[in-house]
């Protein structure tokens, strides 16, 4: 959402919900506040959210925080962590732990580093270890969503730790952001047929 066109409608919405569906006064500093919350979200997705809200039996019964807005937008933590594992674990299994990683995601690569790294997690030896690495990502995103990430998006694989150079390093790019269409890039190579 960008820009007072915006930001009017988006009062309007607030307001309307507040006082059509919860009988509640929604104030300027309720509204600064929710806008700052939601502003990196398109304006349609937001309002498409609260209609999501007030038509949904369970969310239904109070008024919006920004939390169930962003929730119906993007998706559970959990859901949107299983979809992010999809393309961790198919270069886990295709590329494995000797080419280096870029995420899209920066919570994607926050999680990967706090799980040891590209190699650490290309480590399980078996598909029962596989699992084990996927709970402990879907926990850690959950834990991690919405925090912010400061590590940088790549993650070296074994080729780059251990310096060697046999010509110009494969990096894989993992694309994806939640949300969005997922999608997995790489050089010289279609992973996905897209």
């Amino acid at each position: 959402m960008n820009g007072e066109p915006d930001l009017e409608r988006f009062s309007q919405e607030l307001v309307t919900v507040g006082v059509a569906f919860y009988d509640r006064t929604v104030g300027p500093a309720v509204v600064v506040a929710y806008w700052e919350a939601l502003k990196d979200y398109p304006l349609d997705k937001v309002v498409a959210a609260l209609g999501q809200h007030v038509r949904t039996p369970g969310r239904c019964k109070f008024f919006p925080r920004p939390g169930d807005l962003i929730e119906l937008i993007d998706g559970t933590a959990g859901a949107v962590a299983a979809q992010m594992w999809l393309l961790v674990d198919e270069q886990i299994r295709s590329a494995g732990r000797y080419v280096s990683v870029e995420f899209e995601d920066p919570v994607t690569a926050q999680v990967i580093e706090e799980m040891g790294g590209w190699t650490a997690v290309c480590s399980a030896e078996s598909e029962k270890d596989l699992s084990f690495k996927r709970q402990e990502f879907v926990k850690r995103y959950g834990q991690t969503r919405g925090l912010g990430s400061a590590v940088p998006t790549r993650s070296a694989g074994l080729l780059a730790r251990s310096g060697a150079r046999l010509g110009a390093e494969e990096v894989i790019r993992i694309a994806g952001r939640p949300s969005s269409q997922l999608r997995l890039d790489a050089p010289s190579r279609s992973i996905l047929g897209t």
